[in-house]
């Protein structure tokens, strides 16, 4: 059995509505407006200079959602866990946890970026139906829009790794580094709805079903 878990901010759960099947569970996303300046995450995350206020805020409150989202699942032994951003769209069937990677962190969604953030030349990659190893000398995978984590000890070492850092970036940046096998299934199982960002009111681009961002 799969735990499926959307993440959700209290100000917004009728994004959350979408998910009529009440094997969904919600999971209260941290609200930026609700984090107190002081908060130790601030002073930690990086952001590039001409990051507004708002967005650096938001990034340290997602992180902050996923982090300690995986700090449940480590401390209440939970296997098989599906972690979704609410804006997640199911387009294809979810594989039996049994077919599926025991070791490591399994993309349902998101999108192929050089390994260098830097480089935004696209990823040219040779990706075969279902489970694929990402190779991290060529390319990462960016959002957080949906993964799975097959064990609390995998979900364990992530968190471990995560309290070793000084400073903080984003939460997709971060799991590029983890000491865990990453994975991810294709075409994905998730994409992203193409609905107003909460944050950037002028995003246009959204992960698509073959990880492309357009």
């Amino acid at each position: 059995m799969i735990t499926k878990f959307v993440i959700n901010l209290n100000r917004s759960q009728d994004r959350f509505e979408k998910y009529f099947d009440d094997s969904y569970t919600r999971w209260e996303a941290t609200d930026y407006k609700d984090l107190p300046l002081h908060h130790d995450v601030f002073r930690r995350m990086i952001s590039y200079y001409n990051l507004s206020e708002n967005e650096h805020r938001a990034k340290c409150a997602c992180f902050l959602s996923h982090y300690n989202l995986l700090k449940h699942i480590v401390e209440n032994k939970i296997n098989n866990c599906l972690i979704l951003e609410d804006d997640a769209q199911l387009v294809r069937h979810l594989p039996h946890p049994a077919d599926l990677p025991r070791d490591g962190l399994i993309y349902f969604g998101g999108f192929f970026h050089h390994k260098l953030m830097t480089n935004n030349k696209k990823v040219v990659h040779e990706s075969k139906e279902g489970i694929n190893k990402l190779d991290k000398s060529k390319m990462r995978i960016l959002m957080t829009v949906s993964y799975f984590i097959p064990t609390y000890e995998v979900a364990e070492k992530i968190i471990k790794y995560i309290d070793t850092l000084k400073r903080f970036r984003a939460i997709d940046v971060i799991f590029f580094n983890i000491p865990v096998d990453t994975y991810y299934y294709y075409p994905s199982i998730y994409v992203e709805r193409c609905i107003e960002s909460q944050i950037r009111k002028n995003k246009k681009k959204h992960s698509t079903e073959l990880y492309e961002w357009k």
